[in-house]
Protein backbone atom coordinates (compact mmCIF):
# COMPACT_ATOMS: atom_id res chain seq x y z
CA UNK A 1 0.00 0.00 0.00
CA UNK A 2 1.49 3.33 -1.03
CA UNK A 3 0.77 6.29 1.88
CA UNK A 4 1.33 9.63 1.71
CA UNK A 5 4.57 10.62 3.63
CA UNK A 6 6.68 13.44 4.73
CA UNK A 7 10.19 13.09 5.90
CA UNK A 8 10.66 14.92 9.09
CA UNK A 9 14.21 14.00 10.52
CA UNK A 10 14.92 16.94 12.50
CA UNK A 11 11.58 16.67 14.79
CA UNK A 12 12.63 12.82 15.46
CA UNK A 13 15.94 14.45 16.72
CA UNK A 14 14.24 16.33 18.75
CA UNK A 15 11.59 14.17 20.20
CA UNK A 16 11.30 13.91 24.07
CA UNK A 17 12.02 11.11 25.85
CA UNK A 18 9.46 8.37 24.94
CA UNK A 19 8.55 5.04 27.18
CA UNK A 20 10.21 2.33 26.10
CA UNK A 21 12.34 -0.22 26.15
CA UNK A 22 15.56 1.00 26.91
CA UNK A 23 16.67 3.33 29.85
CA UNK A 24 18.66 6.82 30.37
CA UNK A 25 22.30 6.86 31.28
CA UNK A 26 21.81 8.89 34.44
CA UNK A 27 17.87 9.30 34.53
CA UNK A 28 17.79 13.31 33.68
CA UNK A 29 15.32 14.39 31.12
CA UNK A 30 16.19 16.92 28.65
CA UNK A 31 14.53 19.58 30.30
CA UNK A 32 14.14 20.55 34.38
CA UNK A 33 10.42 22.51 34.56
CA UNK A 34 11.35 25.60 37.28
CA UNK A 35 9.62 28.60 38.09
CA UNK A 36 12.10 31.09 36.88
CA UNK A 37 12.78 33.07 33.96
CA UNK A 38 15.56 32.01 32.03
CA UNK A 39 18.83 33.94 32.37
CA UNK A 40 19.07 36.49 29.28
CA UNK A 41 16.06 35.44 27.35
CA UNK A 42 12.23 35.54 28.07
CA UNK A 43 11.30 32.38 27.05
CA UNK A 44 9.07 29.99 29.84
CA UNK A 45 10.50 26.93 31.68
CA UNK A 46 7.24 26.76 34.23
CA UNK A 47 3.74 25.60 31.59
CA UNK A 48 1.57 24.98 34.79
CA UNK A 49 -1.64 26.81 33.57
CA UNK A 50 -0.23 27.20 29.95
CA UNK A 51 -1.93 26.12 26.80
CA UNK A 52 -0.64 23.82 24.36
CA UNK A 53 2.03 25.19 21.84
CA UNK A 54 3.39 28.12 24.07
CA UNK A 55 7.16 28.31 23.13
CA UNK A 56 9.65 27.68 26.38
CA UNK A 57 12.82 26.66 27.60
CA UNK A 58 14.34 27.84 23.80
CA UNK A 59 14.40 25.73 20.59
CA UNK A 60 11.89 23.23 19.39
CA UNK A 61 10.30 23.49 23.09
CA UNK A 62 6.94 23.73 24.14
CA UNK A 63 4.36 24.11 26.51
CA UNK A 64 2.44 20.43 26.11
CA UNK A 65 0.00 18.99 28.71
CA UNK A 66 2.17 21.35 31.56
CA UNK A 67 5.51 20.28 30.83
CA UNK A 68 7.95 21.95 28.64
CA UNK A 69 9.08 19.52 26.19
CA UNK A 70 10.89 19.23 22.79
CA UNK A 71 8.01 19.63 20.21
CA UNK A 72 8.02 15.91 18.37
CA UNK A 73 6.02 13.99 16.64
CA UNK A 74 3.68 11.71 18.92
CA UNK A 75 2.95 14.47 21.48
CA UNK A 76 -0.24 15.06 21.65
CA UNK A 77 0.08 18.23 20.02
CA UNK A 78 -0.18 19.23 16.68
CA UNK A 79 2.71 21.51 15.85
CA UNK A 80 1.80 22.77 12.52
CA UNK A 81 4.64 25.15 12.63
CA UNK A 82 6.61 21.94 12.29
CA UNK A 83 4.54 20.27 9.16
CA UNK A 84 2.38 18.27 11.78
CA UNK A 85 -1.14 17.37 10.47
CA UNK A 86 -2.44 15.42 13.27
CA UNK A 87 -1.32 13.50 16.38
CA UNK A 88 -3.63 10.42 17.18
CA UNK A 89 -1.58 8.87 19.73
CA UNK A 90 -0.83 5.34 18.33
CA UNK A 91 2.02 3.80 16.17
CA UNK A 92 -0.73 2.44 13.54
CA UNK A 93 -0.08 3.28 9.94
CA UNK A 94 -2.56 3.86 7.50
CA UNK A 95 -5.15 4.93 10.17
CA UNK A 96 -5.38 8.53 9.57
CA UNK A 97 -2.41 9.84 10.78
CA UNK A 98 0.96 8.15 9.95
CA UNK A 99 3.07 7.87 13.31
CA UNK A 100 6.66 8.85 11.72
CA UNK A 101 5.82 12.37 10.87
CA UNK A 102 1.92 13.01 12.01
CA UNK A 103 0.75 13.50 8.74
CA UNK A 104 -2.67 12.67 7.04
CA UNK A 105 -2.59 8.73 5.72
CA UNK A 106 -3.79 9.95 2.45
CA UNK A 107 -5.81 13.18 0.70
CA UNK A 108 -7.23 10.97 -2.36
CA UNK A 109 -7.90 7.60 -3.19
CA UNK A 110 -4.89 7.46 -5.82
CA UNK A 111 -2.30 7.67 -2.53
CA UNK A 112 -4.00 4.50 -1.26
CA UNK A 113 -3.37 2.34 -4.20
CA UNK A 114 -0.70 -0.04 -3.98
CA UNK A 115 -1.29 -2.11 -7.26
CA UNK A 116 -2.86 -5.14 -6.19
CA UNK A 117 -5.89 -6.15 -7.82
CA UNK A 118 -6.52 -8.69 -5.41
CA UNK A 119 -7.19 -7.31 -2.11
CA UNK A 120 -9.90 -4.79 -3.43
CA UNK A 121 -10.14 -1.16 -4.52
CA UNK A 122 -8.38 1.15 -1.93
CA UNK A 123 -10.43 4.51 -1.13
CA UNK A 124 -9.31 7.45 1.24
CA UNK A 125 -12.36 7.90 3.71
CA UNK A 126 -12.98 11.33 5.44
CA UNK A 127 -10.96 10.75 8.47
CA UNK A 128 -8.09 10.33 5.63
CA UNK A 129 -7.33 7.05 6.44
CA UNK A 130 -6.96 4.06 3.70
CA UNK A 131 -9.47 1.75 3.34
CA UNK A 132 -9.79 -1.39 1.13
CA UNK A 133 -12.79 -3.22 -0.31
CA UNK A 134 -12.62 -7.35 0.88
CA UNK A 135 -10.16 -8.99 -1.45
CA UNK A 136 -11.68 -10.54 -4.65
CA UNK A 137 -10.48 -14.44 -4.47
CA UNK A 138 -10.34 -16.03 -8.38
CA UNK A 139 -9.69 -13.49 -10.12
CA UNK A 140 -7.14 -12.95 -12.70
CA UNK A 141 -3.83 -10.88 -11.68
CA UNK A 142 -0.25 -10.56 -12.80
CA UNK A 143 2.67 -12.64 -11.90
CA UNK A 144 5.83 -10.76 -11.36
CA UNK A 145 7.40 -12.83 -14.46
CA UNK A 146 4.50 -11.46 -16.54
CA UNK A 147 2.33 -14.53 -16.40
CA UNK A 148 -1.43 -14.70 -15.56
CA UNK A 149 -2.19 -15.71 -11.80
CA UNK A 150 -4.76 -15.54 -9.85
CA UNK A 151 -6.25 -14.03 -7.10
CA UNK A 152 -6.24 -15.71 -3.51
CA UNK A 153 -8.50 -15.72 -0.78
CA UNK A 154 -6.09 -13.44 1.08
CA UNK A 155 -5.91 -10.47 -1.41
CA UNK A 156 -2.57 -12.54 -3.04
CA UNK A 157 -1.49 -13.14 -6.64
CA UNK A 158 -0.58 -16.71 -6.91
CA UNK A 159 0.22 -19.03 -9.74
CA UNK A 160 -2.37 -21.03 -10.76
CA UNK A 161 -1.34 -24.09 -9.46
CA UNK A 162 -0.51 -22.52 -5.98
CA UNK A 163 -2.32 -24.41 -3.33
CA UNK A 164 -2.60 -27.71 -4.37
CA UNK A 165 -0.11 -29.28 -2.32
CA UNK A 166 2.50 -29.51 -4.57
CA UNK A 167 5.84 -27.32 -5.15
CA UNK A 168 5.48 -26.66 -8.92
CA UNK A 169 7.79 -24.79 -10.90
CA UNK A 170 7.56 -21.09 -9.60
CA UNK A 171 7.03 -21.88 -6.18
CA UNK A 172 8.99 -21.66 -3.30
CA UNK A 173 6.49 -23.89 -1.51
CA UNK A 174 2.76 -25.28 -1.43
CA UNK A 175 0.98 -26.40 1.73
CA UNK A 176 -2.51 -26.29 0.71
CA UNK A 177 -3.91 -23.86 3.52
CA UNK A 178 -3.79 -19.92 4.03
CA UNK A 179 -2.13 -19.90 7.28
CA UNK A 180 0.47 -17.50 6.65
CA UNK A 181 2.31 -18.01 9.79
CA UNK A 182 3.26 -21.75 9.35
CA UNK A 183 6.32 -21.17 7.11
CA UNK A 184 4.38 -21.03 3.85
CA UNK A 185 1.88 -18.27 2.69
CA UNK A 186 -0.98 -18.99 0.68
CA UNK A 187 0.78 -17.53 -2.20
CA UNK A 188 3.47 -20.38 -1.72
CA UNK A 189 6.14 -18.17 -0.81
CA UNK A 190 8.08 -18.80 2.16
CA UNK A 191 6.58 -16.63 5.51
CA UNK A 192 10.10 -15.44 5.80
CA UNK A 193 13.51 -15.77 4.44
CA UNK A 194 15.49 -13.07 6.81
CA UNK A 195 15.01 -11.73 9.91
CA UNK A 196 14.05 -8.09 8.66
CA UNK A 197 10.72 -10.07 6.73
CA UNK A 198 9.14 -10.72 10.46
CA UNK A 199 10.10 -7.26 12.08
CA UNK A 200 6.86 -5.98 13.12
CA UNK A 201 5.76 -2.06 14.10
CA UNK A 202 6.96 -1.76 17.31
CA UNK A 203 10.50 -0.97 17.11
CA UNK A 204 11.30 -1.83 20.95
CA UNK A 205 9.89 -4.71 21.78
CA UNK A 206 11.52 -8.17 21.05
CA UNK A 207 13.98 -8.76 18.49
CA UNK A 208 11.97 -11.30 15.42
CA UNK A 209 13.69 -13.87 13.88
CA UNK A 210 13.17 -16.46 10.66
CA UNK A 211 13.83 -19.56 12.03
CA UNK A 212 14.95 -22.57 9.89
CA UNK A 213 11.85 -23.56 9.33
CA UNK A 214 10.62 -20.26 7.46
CA UNK A 215 8.57 -18.90 10.39
CA UNK A 216 8.61 -15.92 12.55
CA UNK A 217 10.22 -15.99 16.15
CA UNK A 218 10.42 -13.65 18.84
CA UNK A 219 14.04 -13.62 20.41
CA UNK A 220 14.82 -12.88 24.08
CA UNK A 221 17.17 -9.97 22.73
CA UNK A 222 15.85 -6.57 23.08
CA UNK A 223 17.34 -2.93 21.11
CA UNK A 224 20.04 -1.80 23.15
CA UNK A 225 19.35 1.90 22.72
CA UNK A 226 22.49 2.64 25.22
CA UNK A 227 24.95 5.05 22.72
CA UNK A 228 27.27 5.27 26.10
CA UNK A 229 27.55 8.86 26.29
CA UNK A 230 27.02 9.92 29.70
CA UNK A 231 25.37 13.63 28.10
CA UNK A 232 22.52 12.24 26.28
CA UNK A 233 19.15 10.54 27.12
CA UNK A 234 18.63 7.13 25.95
CA UNK A 235 15.29 5.71 25.03
CA UNK A 236 13.29 3.80 22.42
CA UNK A 237 10.16 5.23 20.60
CA UNK A 238 7.94 2.15 19.29
CA UNK A 239 8.26 3.74 15.70
CA UNK A 240 11.49 5.39 15.25
CA UNK A 241 13.36 3.05 17.23
CA UNK A 242 16.52 4.45 19.86
CA UNK A 243 16.57 7.71 20.39
CA UNK A 244 19.66 9.45 21.76
CA UNK A 245 18.51 13.19 23.37
CA UNK A 246 21.42 15.73 24.30
CA UNK A 247 20.73 16.74 27.81
CA UNK A 248 20.30 20.60 27.93
CA UNK A 249 18.40 21.61 31.11
CA UNK A 250 18.81 25.19 30.62
CA UNK A 251 19.14 25.85 27.16
CA UNK A 252 22.47 26.63 26.80
CA UNK A 253 23.63 24.63 24.30
CA UNK A 254 25.76 22.18 26.63
CA UNK A 255 25.48 19.41 28.43
CA UNK A 256 26.55 18.40 31.54
CA UNK A 257 27.65 14.98 30.99
CA UNK A 258 31.12 14.22 29.37
CA UNK A 259 30.75 13.33 25.60
CA UNK A 260 33.17 11.10 23.63
CA UNK A 261 31.28 12.50 20.07
CA UNK A 262 33.07 15.61 19.58
CA UNK A 263 30.25 16.70 18.04
CA UNK A 264 28.06 17.05 21.00
CA UNK A 265 28.92 20.61 23.54
CA UNK A 266 29.45 18.82 26.89
CA UNK A 267 30.85 20.21 30.33
CA UNK A 268 28.11 22.28 31.69
CA UNK A 269 29.01 22.57 35.42
CA UNK A 270 25.87 23.89 36.35
CA UNK A 271 22.60 22.43 33.92
CA UNK A 272 20.25 24.98 35.90
CA UNK A 273 22.16 28.19 35.15
CA UNK A 274 22.32 29.40 30.91
CA UNK A 275 25.08 31.86 32.12
CA UNK A 276 27.24 28.96 33.30
CA UNK A 277 29.04 26.86 30.66
CA UNK A 278 32.28 26.39 29.48
CA UNK A 279 33.65 29.22 27.73
CA UNK A 280 31.08 31.56 28.92
CA UNK A 281 31.98 35.56 30.26
CA UNK A 282 33.56 35.30 34.14
CA UNK A 283 31.23 37.50 36.01
CA UNK A 284 31.66 38.81 39.79
CA UNK A 285 29.04 36.33 41.48
CA UNK A 286 30.91 34.12 43.29
CA UNK A 287 29.99 31.39 40.81
CA UNK A 288 32.55 29.56 38.40
CA UNK A 289 30.75 30.75 35.06
CA UNK A 290 33.36 29.24 32.42
CA UNK A 291 33.28 25.64 34.48
CA UNK A 292 37.12 25.69 34.84
CA UNK A 293 37.46 25.10 38.29
CA UNK A 294 38.12 29.07 39.29
CA UNK A 295 35.61 31.32 40.40
CA UNK A 296 35.47 35.40 39.41
CA UNK A 297 39.26 34.87 38.10
CA UNK A 298 38.79 36.93 35.18
CA UNK A 299 35.14 39.46 35.84
CA UNK A 300 35.96 42.86 36.08
CA UNK A 301 34.14 45.81 37.59
CA UNK A 302 35.21 49.06 38.90
CA UNK A 303 36.29 48.64 42.67
CA UNK A 304 37.70 51.39 44.67
CA UNK A 305 40.37 49.37 47.10
CA UNK A 306 42.00 51.20 50.10
CA UNK A 307 45.19 50.15 50.79
CA UNK A 308 45.11 48.42 54.69
CA UNK A 309 48.91 48.74 56.16
CA UNK A 310 47.92 48.36 59.88
CA UNK A 311 45.56 45.87 59.53
CA UNK A 312 42.69 47.15 61.03
CA UNK A 313 40.37 45.83 58.33
CA UNK A 314 40.04 49.23 56.84
CA UNK A 315 41.94 51.00 53.90
CA UNK A 316 43.25 54.20 53.85
CA UNK A 317 41.40 57.37 52.21
CA UNK A 318 43.70 57.05 49.55
CA UNK A 319 41.60 55.46 47.30
CA UNK A 320 42.62 53.14 44.23
CA UNK A 321 40.33 52.40 41.60
CA UNK A 322 40.48 48.54 40.71
CA UNK A 323 39.35 46.39 37.68
CA UNK A 324 39.25 43.34 39.94
CA UNK A 325 36.14 41.16 41.54
CA UNK A 326 37.48 42.04 44.69
CA UNK A 327 40.38 43.84 46.47
CA UNK A 328 43.69 42.06 46.24
CA UNK A 329 45.49 41.34 49.12
CA UNK A 330 46.78 43.97 51.56
CA UNK A 331 43.76 46.17 49.96
CA UNK A 332 39.79 46.51 51.28
CA UNK A 333 36.90 47.16 49.43
CA UNK A 334 36.74 50.27 52.54
CA UNK A 335 38.14 53.66 52.56
CA UNK A 336 37.48 55.26 55.75
CA UNK A 337 40.35 54.64 58.13
CA UNK A 338 41.89 58.46 58.76
CA UNK A 339 45.13 57.25 59.82
CA UNK A 340 46.20 53.41 57.91
CA UNK A 341 50.09 53.88 59.67
CA UNK A 342 48.13 52.78 63.07
CA UNK A 343 45.94 49.83 64.40
CA UNK A 344 44.49 52.06 66.85
CA UNK A 345 42.89 54.82 64.27
CA UNK A 346 39.96 53.31 62.70
CA UNK A 347 36.19 54.64 62.66
CA UNK A 348 35.38 51.52 64.80
CA UNK A 349 37.51 52.78 67.98
CA UNK A 350 35.43 53.86 71.05
CA UNK A 351 38.83 54.05 73.73
CA UNK A 352 39.84 57.24 74.96
CA UNK A 353 43.35 58.43 74.68
CA UNK A 354 45.50 60.98 76.21
CA UNK A 355 48.46 61.32 73.70
CA UNK A 356 47.83 62.29 70.00
CA UNK A 357 49.06 60.62 66.72
CA UNK A 358 51.38 62.15 63.83
CA UNK A 359 49.94 62.59 60.98
CA UNK A 360 49.34 59.31 58.34
CA UNK A 361 52.99 59.02 56.51
CA UNK A 362 54.82 61.79 59.23
CA UNK A 363 58.09 60.57 60.53
CA UNK A 364 58.49 63.03 63.16
CA UNK A 365 55.01 65.62 64.66
CA UNK A 366 55.71 69.17 64.41
CA UNK A 367 54.10 69.25 68.10
CA UNK A 368 54.85 66.81 71.01
CA UNK A 369 52.33 64.45 72.16
CA UNK A 370 51.07 64.50 68.41
CA UNK A 371 49.14 67.12 66.93
CA UNK A 372 45.58 64.77 66.34
CA UNK A 373 43.23 62.87 68.66
CA UNK A 374 40.55 61.85 66.09
CA UNK A 375 41.04 58.44 66.56
CA UNK A 376 37.25 56.95 65.73
CA UNK A 377 37.53 59.17 62.18
CA UNK A 378 34.92 61.11 62.75
CA UNK A 379 36.58 64.39 62.02
CA UNK A 380 36.33 65.34 65.68
CA UNK A 381 38.22 65.80 68.68
CA UNK A 382 35.83 63.93 71.48
CA UNK A 383 37.12 64.88 75.03
CA UNK A 384 36.51 61.99 77.38
CA UNK A 385 35.65 64.26 80.38
CA UNK A 386 33.66 67.35 79.63
CA UNK A 387 32.70 67.87 83.17
CA UNK A 388 33.76 71.16 85.33
CA UNK A 389 33.90 71.61 89.11
CA UNK A 390 32.19 74.51 90.78
CA UNK A 391 33.15 75.09 93.92
CA UNK A 392 29.77 76.34 94.68
CA UNK A 393 27.73 73.40 93.80
CA UNK A 394 30.68 70.77 95.89
CA UNK A 395 30.12 67.16 95.92
CA UNK A 396 26.96 65.88 96.31
CA UNK A 397 26.18 62.30 98.09
CA UNK A 398 23.47 60.16 96.01
CA UNK A 399 20.47 58.49 97.10
CA UNK A 400 21.10 56.64 100.66
CA UNK A 401 24.61 57.88 100.86
CA UNK A 402 25.40 55.94 97.83
CA UNK A 403 27.49 57.52 95.16
CA UNK A 404 29.31 60.80 94.94
CA UNK A 405 29.02 63.35 92.50
CA UNK A 406 30.28 66.60 91.37
CA UNK A 407 33.64 66.60 90.49
CA UNK A 408 34.69 67.80 87.45
CA UNK A 409 38.22 70.32 86.07
CA UNK A 410 39.11 72.01 88.38
CA UNK A 411 39.62 75.54 86.35
CA UNK A 412 37.13 77.90 87.52
CA UNK A 413 35.09 77.84 84.44
CA UNK A 414 37.64 78.63 81.78
CA UNK A 415 36.24 75.33 79.80
CA UNK A 416 37.89 72.11 80.12
CA UNK A 417 41.38 71.86 78.63
CA UNK A 418 42.57 70.44 75.42
CA UNK A 419 43.56 66.85 74.33
CA UNK A 420 46.54 66.24 75.93
CA UNK A 421 46.30 68.62 78.29
CA UNK A 422 47.50 68.51 81.97
CA UNK A 423 44.78 70.06 84.31
CA UNK A 424 43.87 69.78 88.36
CA UNK A 425 40.96 67.54 88.42
CA UNK A 426 39.11 67.37 91.71
CA UNK A 427 37.77 64.49 92.34
CA UNK A 428 34.81 63.94 94.55
CA UNK A 429 34.69 60.57 97.67
CA UNK A 430 37.81 60.38 100.26
CA UNK A 431 38.91 57.28 101.83
CA UNK A 432 37.91 57.41 105.61
CA UNK A 433 38.71 54.63 107.59
CA UNK A 434 36.75 51.87 106.32
CA UNK A 435 34.77 53.56 103.68
CA UNK A 436 34.20 56.35 101.27
CA UNK A 437 32.79 59.51 102.03
CA UNK A 438 31.16 62.23 99.51
CA UNK A 439 33.44 65.03 100.22
CA UNK A 440 36.42 66.91 97.79
CA UNK A 441 39.58 65.08 97.54
CA UNK A 442 42.88 66.39 97.17
CA UNK A 443 42.79 68.27 93.77
CA UNK A 444 45.01 65.92 90.91
CA UNK A 445 46.94 66.99 88.22
CA UNK A 446 44.99 65.00 84.96
CA UNK A 447 45.71 64.72 81.57
CA UNK A 448 42.75 65.37 78.87
CA UNK A 449 41.83 61.96 76.74
CA UNK A 450 39.91 62.37 73.63
CA UNK A 451 39.42 60.35 70.50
Amino acid sequence: MHLNTMTWAAIVLLAGVVTGGCGDDDGSTPVDGGDELMDGGDELVDCTGMADGVPCGGGAFLCIGGSCSPSACGDGYVDTAAGEECEDGNSASGDGCEPANCTFSCATDADCDDGNPCNGEETCSASMSCEAAAPVAGGDCDLEDGSTGVCTAGGLCASLDCGNGTVEAGEDCDDGNADNADGCKDDCTFTCVEDSDCADADACDAVEVCTDSNTCMDSSETPDCDDGEACTADACDPTIGCLHVVIDGDGDGFSPGMCDDPAISDGDCVDTNDAVFPGAAELCDSIDNDCDGMTDEDGMVSLECGRDRDGDGFGSMIRTMMAVCTCPSGYVANTSDCNDDLEAVRPTQTMYFNRGYCEEGALTCPVLGGPNFDYDCNGTDDKGDESKYSSSDGCTAGSGGLGCTGGGWANDGRGTPSCGAMADYQACGVFTGSFFSCTEAPLMTRTQACR
